[in-house]
């Protein structure tokens, strides 16, 4: 038998692959529950000291759920029936029945304080900003958000079961047409022209590559995440040579 896909550094997968993940990862810096989080601080001081203690939390977690995983590998076979239930299969057979209980609470309480904050962000952010009535009512504007937000998060639940899947997809189409518009932003004398148009673009252009292939086999083993990224930097660089920038 040839050596085990976990004990490999790529487990498995392409570099691309791989590399796609790094630029997913930056997903924070154009998330807006980001700075709205940042915005809600007492002080920029405060959001500095809790963005520096929040990114040492994100290591010792990103730790513990990895070192979780391999450790479910040791476990006999047969235990690991489906390998999307594996920390709470391994919970199971490990722990005493009291931390069984404390360790499953923590679970549901880690995924209720997600759907609270990104469900209630993601509804404001929908009710305020892309449904623009600033005159109307914003409670009924969030309800209205939360709704619209529920929907559409129990929609692509059922349609990409995979958790791995929905973050490499969602990544793959939100992140090419913001992160150069993000960037631009540090650099007052990079204008990018038309940017609404680019980022429709840019995100087109991953859904586009998206439905021409497959989770597993995109289209000519390219993953959409960089068709995206390809048109939204030719799009800004044909903008800074035409400006002469």
């Amino acid at each position: 038998m040839g050596k085990s896909l976990h004990l490999t550094w790529h487990g498995g997968n392409t570099t691309q692959y791989i590399v796609v993940w790094f630029f997913i990862a930056l997903w924070t810096f154009v998330d807006p529950g980001f700075y709205q989080r940042c915005a809600a601080a007492k002080s920029p001081a405060v959001a500095r000291k809790g963005i520096f203690i929040s990114i040492l939390f994100w290591i010792v977690f990103d730790f513990l759920t990895l070192t979780a995983g391999l450790y479910s590998v040791l476990l006999p076979v047969g235990v690991i029936t489906d390998a999307k239930l594996a920390l709470p299969l391994l919970g199971m057979e490990v722990l005493p029945p009291l931390l069984q209980g404390l360790f499953f609470a923590g679970l549901l309480a880690t995924i209720m304080s997600t759907v609270d904050s990104l469900g209630f962000i993601s509804a404001i952010t929908f009710g305020r900003d892309i449904m623009a009535k600033r005159s109307g009512d914003s409670v009924k504007q969030t309800q209205m958000g939360l709704i619209v937000v529920a929907i559409g998060s129990l929609i692509l639940a059922w349609s990409i079961p995979s958790v791995v899947n929905l973050w490499l997809t969602l990544g793959s189409v939100v992140v090419p047409g913001l992160l150069l518009p993000f960037l631009a932003t540090f650099l007052p004398k990079v204008r990018i022209q038309k940017v609404g148009w680019m980022m429709i673009a840019s995100a087109g252009a991953s859904v586009i590559w998206l439905l021409l292939g497959t989770t597993d086999v995109p289209l000519l083993g390219v993953q959409p995440f960089y068709a995206g990224m390809l048109v939204s930097i030719f799009w800004t660089g044909w903008g800074l040579l035409k400006n002469g920038d």
